[in-house]
């Protein structure tokens, strides 16, 4: 469940960074393996000072834990149709550093390749390219049907052009049209940049999903991936996104983990939460949003596939899973944290049965002190949470820009001018190097990188630093 509940992966580039990214590119340790549920939650919490504004803050943390993490996954027959972006931008490399040997192109046409050698004899595959219009390159038949021709056709395809997405996904459709079989997949490999519009393939993307059965995953590749398509596709019903920021990754998502993100094995999964003690006021994890109140739903997920798991000196470490709920105390004036509060996980299994399952989780005689983690799991969560914010504000003004969303201080509108100087005044506020070394001092402290597992601080530290480095926007500049 970890590693996809949500469905985004990676999501972190010079425009865009998530905490679903972040959490789901790292590794959490968990006190047991499930092996019974098809999910379950282990809660854990902290009480901790903000590395940002040095308030004291409370946090439950939820482990989306699944008895299907760790294996293969569960694999039935499938019909997909891959369609590839083939704009001239795919003949650049994946990475800042554009030090790759190989071209976005070069690169995914060898996972193509390879993936079509490891599906199942009746698995259908039809293969489609896109620049402004979509292309048929293999048309749809089942595997074992496949010529060393189809195969030639693949290697063949070079990018020139521009792209049109929405041609892209209309094309992959019609592959799948007389498809029965129960699993159905479009795979969509694109470049798209951050600042192409989606407003017309929001419509026909939740068609595709709702009417037509198909379920989607997007792979963007390289940082320049466009952030709208990870927050429409990752919380839909059976769909989710993956950005490549390496040469690895598009085998990894493609080929290795084919079994993994095309076979959700559960639908629809919401959380309560109740308390008398501490309200929630902002989920985080899966579809970020803030959250007043005690008896509400903290997160709702389209589906979840299973997680990768590693055993390191006898300590279970689970890829990605975790979900943060910030709260605060109903009764200001009570000075322990000690709380209890009821959990519901709802959500449908394969065959759109529905399950329900109650959790209560108690904190007695708690210590009342500053960084109290009751499990490394929450321990590290915090540390790329506080690191993930503090980035997120950095690059929120540049993000904007992006988007042609121009804030002009010599308008006459008063009350717009005054929003935008309180916001120009949060940006200056986090462009302080103190603050930024206070993040950094926190995740040297509790970010945990052990040996055998995938660690991320050289590259976050290049990053936040990076992003407060970002110039500050025209728009600000009176354009």
């Amino acid at each position: 469940m970890g590693g996809a509940f949500g469905g985004t992966y990676n999501s972190s580039s010079e425009y865009l960074i998530t905490y679903d990214g972040v959490f789901n590119e790292n590794y959490f340790p968990i006190k047991s393996r499930e092996n019974d549920l098809i999910n379950n939650i282990e809660i854990s919490h902290a009480q901790l000072k903000n590395p940002i504004t040095n308030e004291t803050e409370l946090f439950l943390g939820l482990i989306m834990k699944s008895k299907y993490d760790g294996t293969p996954g569960i694999r039935e027959p499938i019909d997909i149709c891959i369609t590839l972006d083939i704009s001239g931008s795919m003949t650049s490399k994946i990475g800042p550093n554009q030090d790759d040997d190989k071209s976005r192109n070069d690169l995914s046409i060898e996972s193509i390749v390879k993936l079509t050698q490891q599906l199942n004899d009746d698995d259908g595959i039809a293969i489609n390219t896109f620049d402004l219009q979509s292309h048929n390159i293999v048309p749809f038949k089942l595997k074992k049907n496949l010529t060393q021709q189809n195969i030639n056709d693949i290697k063949a395809i070079k990018p020139w052009g521009d792209e049109n997405i929405y041609n892209a996904l209309e094309g992959a459709m019609q592959q799948l049209e007389h498809s029965t079989k129960k699993n159905k997949r479009i795979i969509i490999i694109t470049d798209l940049w951050a600042h192409d519009k989606t407003s017309n393939f929001e419509e026909l993307f939740k068609k595709c999903v709702h009417e037509k059965k198909i379920e989607i995953t997007i792979i963007g590749i390289s940082q320049d991936a466009n952030s709208h398509l990870a927050e429409l596709v990752a919380y839909e019903k059976g769909c989710n996104y993956y950005n490549v920021l390496n040469s690895d990754d598009l085998e990894k998502y493609l080929v290795k983990r084919f079994n993994y993100i095309c076979f959700p094995y559960c639908y629809n999964t919401k959380i309560k939460y109740t308390s008398n003690d501490l309200k929630v006021v902002e989920s985080i994890g899966v579809g970020d949003k803030k959250i007043k109140g005690n008896d509400v739903d903290i997160c709702e997920m389209g589906s979840g596939v299973p997680s990768e798991l590693n055993i390191i000196n006898d300590e279970i470490y689970m890829q990605g899973g975790l979900i943060l709920l910030k709260l605060k105390k109903q009764n200001e004036h009570k000075e322990d944290i000690n709380f209890s509060c009821e959990l519901i996980l709802e959500y449908y299994d394969r065959n759109f049965i529905k399950i329900e399952q109650n959790y209560k989780y108690e904190v007695k005689d708690d210590k009342n002190i500053d960084n109290y983690f009751s499990s490394k799991a929450i321990e590290q969560g915090m540390a790329l949470y506080y690191y993930t914010l503090m980035c997120r504000n950095l690059l929120n003004y540049k993000n904007a820009y992006n988007q042609n969303k121009f804030f002009n201080l010599r308008t006459d509108d008063n009350e717009q001018k005054a929003k935008w100087e309180k916001e120009l005044k949060i940006y200056e506020k986090y462009h302080d190097m103190k603050l930024i070394k206070n993040v950094m001092e926190f995740m040297k402290a509790h970010y945990l990188s052990l040996e055998g597992l995938p660690g991320h601080y050289e590259r976050y530290e290049e990053k936040i630093y990076q992003a407060s480095e970002l110039e500050t926007p025209k728009r600000y500049q009176g354009e």
